[in-house]
């Protein structure tokens, strides 16, 4: 089952961590994945557990690595009787890294399953408790019209200066007279899931299996959201804009920045940046239940898997951000600045007698005490009915179809905002944004149809030929129609999308394989109907806000060659390769603006997109000594819709070394190098997300862009008996 269903504020592997109890991965990849799984067109992850076996097995593993990363897991599992068996496992990270930022990484969890064994079946029962916490990180400054980073290149703008500030606000529904800041946190997960899987053969080819799940888990998700940096005077000038209009006498006024930690302090340097230090506080609950009936037959020559089956989830999540907006210096680790502005008066002198009493902007290095407020309880009911068949057609022939329904209704309830009636004594207390304590609802139904059908004839015990057609679909979030900004007629801004995302997607291939060599070929489409576009729009009142509509259409036409070898000459040698080319284009992106204009970015490629990437992997394993590279290139790619800004291509390549120490029967002690990013290249991964439609960075001082972590070395020490 998924790991949340239906409300995704945040990425879903912020709820999951890899560790030792992972017993395999399976990845599902196109029609079956919209057939089987809610709302995920394109592919499904399965992490499979380990669920103890018939014997003993325990396992320690030591990780160290450079910037202090220290981690220690373990997984045991084995009989507790005859029909009985259980796995526990989990493990427990202190880490500084990978880019050193004063705020930790830290945290665990503990795993743990017991299964009993039952006539033609089992009943297996789960439990997981997390608490965990990692650093997010955003873009850095990069010099205009390079790829020169403005700061250390291996630097974050994450600051531990933001970790604990706080400040009076009036009194709110989630802040009780006093915000204080939790960006120490970064993205936190705490709490509990307990499932039971029970699987039963009924016999003559029947079988049942439903599993079901509960969820409690207290959830942040604190980011650092960087501005592009300006030259100081710049910043000062743009306040006194904000203030008194752009015609005002540019000598009558000056900025003097200091430390808000150390006030005494002049700062003297040249570039600073707004950044939000924003609190996201994302607790949920979900019970969640996946029913699933298999009956395998065969009629003549035809021999049939089906499965029928039917999933319901209940999820309830809050949506709360309290978005505070620092002043801060342009550097790794940046400290956070007070501004206070001087004004000359009248005679442009500073120090004389007509001095005017000037603009504290800044209150303890807050710029804003709240530029964006969020109060919201989200709550969705899922059902789904599913079914599938695999048939086999003689021995050469297998047709695989899919039908999924699913239906979803949900309801929002969000607090209203206003702008806090604040005379305190600097321009950060005044016109902040925060909650009225009056509530709006809104409710949406969305319902849709999926289907997959795919064909493989074997033409030899080598060579299969393969073609697949999907209808998939996904239904837009919960939280892109919370908003409940309006418009100057009253409605609301944000309106509830009246379709989904509609997927047709189709691939064809071929397969080679033989006991030394495979290979896979294939051509494939993906056209997408609807598609969403998240986008920022100044509201009348001149906040902004995101919108999310319907912009079009996109499409991609691609082709891939996966390989693997194992030489014969070579014993212990394996060659992994795989390479990818696409053609991705927005065959209609049209965005409406307020005034009635439209933006039309139509023929552009997508967005973040390659059109190229490849990896080769070359492995050898010769008892007692495994030795592993991995080469991963990416082609360039734009940054942003209108195509404005073109990021270059970039490799890494990682290494592994590991060896194997002989010890007593059924024991193992591998020692491992692991070098992420060994040559420790430079390549960016996406420009800034948080610029407006049309607006260039190339034409910034400084823009930002998301690099690659660089290089880091670990060592692991892996004992197993």
């Amino acid at each position: 089952m998924p790991l949340q269903t239906a409300i995704n504020l945040s990425a879903q592997d912020v709820l999951f961590r890899y560790d030792l109890t992972v017993d395999r991965v399976e990845v599902v990849k196109g029609g079956n994945a919209i057939i089987f799984g809610s709302n995920r067109p394109g592919g499904i992850i399965n992490y499979r557990s380990k669920t103890g076996g018939s014997t003993h097995e325990t396992e320690l593993l030591l990780t160290l690595g450079e910037r202090n990363l220290y981690r220690l897991d373990f997984n045991t599992g084995g009989p507790l009787s005859e029909r009985v068996r259980f796995n526990l496992g989990g493990f427990y990270r202190m880490d500084r890294g990978p880019l050193v930022s004063g705020l930790p990484t830290e945290g665990g969890q503990i795993k743990g399953n017991i299964t009993v064994l039952v006539n033609n079946g089992y009943l297996r029962f789960y439990y997981k408790y997390i608490n965990d916490r990692v650093q997010f990180f955003l873009p850095i400054p990069y010099r205009r019209g390079t790829t020169d980073p403005a700061i250390d290149a291996e630097g974050t703008l994450n600051t531990s200066e933001a970790a604990r500030f706080a400040f009076p606000v009036p009194e709110g529904l989630f802040v009780r007279g006093t915000f204080q800041s939790q960006m120490e946190n970064g993205v936190l997960t705490q709490g509990s899931v307990l499932q039971l899987d029970l699987f039963q053969e009924l016999g003559r080819g029947w079988v049942v299996q439903n599993k079901v799940r509960y969820s409690d888990l207290q959830h942040q998700f604190n980011i650092f959201i960087p501005r592009p940096a300006v030259d100081r005077e710049v910043f000062v000038s743009q306040i006194l804009s904000g203030l008194l209009g752009n015609q005002y006498d540019r000598n009558r006024y000056r900025g003097r920045y200091t430390l808000a930690n150390s006030p005494e302090v002049i700062f003297e340097g040249q570039q600073v940046l707004q950044q939000g230090a924003w609190y996201r506080n994302r607790p949920l609950t979900e019970i969640a239940n996946e029913l699933e009936i298999r009956k395998n037959l065969s009629v003549g020559d035809v021999t049939h898997a089906i499965t029928v089956g039917a999933f319901l989830a209940r999820t309830r999540q809050l949506q709360q951000r309290w978005a505070a907006e620092t002043l801060v210096e342009m550097r790794s680790r940046p400290r956070m600045l007070d501004l206070y502005i001087e004004d000359a008066g009248p005679d442009g002198l500073f120090g004389t007698e007509d001095d005017g009493a000037g603009w504290q902007v800044t209150r303890d290095g807050i710029v804003n005490l709240s530029s964006n407020y969020i109060n919201a309880d989200l709550a969705t009911d899922v059902m789904a009915l599913f079914a599938g068949d695999e048939l086999q057609i003689g021995e050469r022939t297998r047709i695989d179809v899919g039908l999924r329904y699913e239906r979803q209704y949900s309801r929002i309830w969000r607090e209203e905002t206003t702008i806090a009636d604040s005379t305190g004594p600097t321009l950060a207390e005044q016109g902040y944004v925060i909650g009225t304590g009056k509530f709006v609802e809104r409710r949406a139904l969305f319902d849709d149809w999926a289907a997959f059908v795919g064909l493989n004839y074997a033409l030899n015990e080598h060579v299969n030929l393969y073609a697949s057609g999907t209808r998939g679909f996904r239904i837009p979030d919960v939280s892109v129609f919370s908003s409940i900004a309006r418009d100057a007629t009253g409605a609301f801004i944000q309106p509830t999308p009246s379709r989904n995302e509609q997927f047709l997607m189709g691939e064809v291939g071929v397969k080679y394989g033989s006991s030394r060599f495979g290979a896979t070929a294939a051509l494939y489409v993906v056209n997408i109907q609807n598609r969403l576009q998240t986008d920022l729009r100044i509201l009348p009142d001149g906040r902004s806000a995101n919108v999310t509509e319907a912009v079009g259409e996109a499409q991609t036409i691609g082709g891939e060659l996966t390989m693997v070898w194992t030489p014969a000459m070579l014993p212990g040698l394996q060659l992994n390769g795989s390479l990818t080319y696409q053609d991705h284009e927005a065959v209609e992106f049209v965005i409406p603006q307020p005034n009635g204009e439209v933006i039309d970015y139509s023929g552009n490629d997508i967005k973040r997109i390659p059109q190229f990437f490849g990896t080769l992997q070359v492995n050898y394993n010769r008892h007692p000594i495994s030795i592993g590279i991995s080469w991963d290139r990416y082609g360039p790619k734009y940054a942003d819709d209108a195509n404005l800004q073109r990021l270059d291509g970039f490799d890494v390549i990682n290494l592994t070394l590991d060896y194997q120490f002989a010890l007593a029967e059924r024991q193992q002690l591998r020692l491992g190098l692991y070098v992420n990013n060994l040559l420790n290249n430079r390549g960016l991964t996406e420009g800034d997300p948080r610029l407006g439609p049309g607006q260039d960075p190339n034409l910034l001082p400084f823009y930002n862009a998301r690099p690659i972590l660089p290089r880091r070395a670990l060592i692991k020490v892996h004992y197993q008996f």
